[in-house]
């Protein structure tokens, strides 16, 4: 994952943000600009499809951030199944309101929810790393708080992840 963090994050700045399945929605290739961004939402989709969200688990620029902060020794809370249940419905009420910002009233700016997308970029306003910070504060107590509880694009990982198993079990399964 540092590798990740190093490379994807701040080398090359082509995290996998919820405003590139947003530009899939409109029509648009992201990345056709930057190759190594295209290659890694490829990879992001397809092994969702195939394998599950190997992106989220292995290569997300955020999710090594919170796991660095993670990897801190001190007391961690673990949310409790209910919580995390209405946590999911969160998520997606996030993705929506996310969706209908851009798409329903053409407010691009909630294409960056993700903070750590803007601080990869370097040009963050004081809000993104104050944004960022509480997150990775909270990782030091919580595993991957932005993970599982507010992340739209990982959400959409995940959606196309079950997907990929329904599709899977269809063929398997005859």
């Amino acid at each position: 994952l540092f590798l990740s963090f190093l490379f994807i994050g701040l080398v090359f700045n082509t995290p996998v943000t919820i405003g590139n399945f947003i530009d899939i929605g409109h029509g648009l290739v992201p990345g056709l600009n930057n190759l190594a961004l295209l290659l890694l939402l490829i990879f992001a989709v397809v092994s969702a499809l195939v394998k599950g969200p190997l992106y989220c688990s292995y290569l997300c620029p955020f999710g090594a951030m919170q796991d660095g902060a993670s990897g801190m020794k001190l007391p961690k809370i673990e949310a409790g199944a209910r919580f995390l249940r209405y946590a999911r419905y969160f998520r997606w009420l996030a993705l929506a309101a996310i969706v209908v910002a851009v798409a329903g009233f053409g407010f691009a700016a909630a294409r960056n929810f993700e903070p750590f997308s803007l601080c990869f970029a370097r040009d963050a306003g004081s809000a993104v790393w104050v944004q960022s910070g509480v997150i990775l504060i909270a990782a030091l107590f919580f595993r991957r708080p932005w993970c599982r509880l507010f992340c739209p694009t990982g959400l959409v990982i995940e959606t196309l992840s079950k997907l990929g198993m329904k599709i899977r079990c269809r063929f398997k399964c005859r």
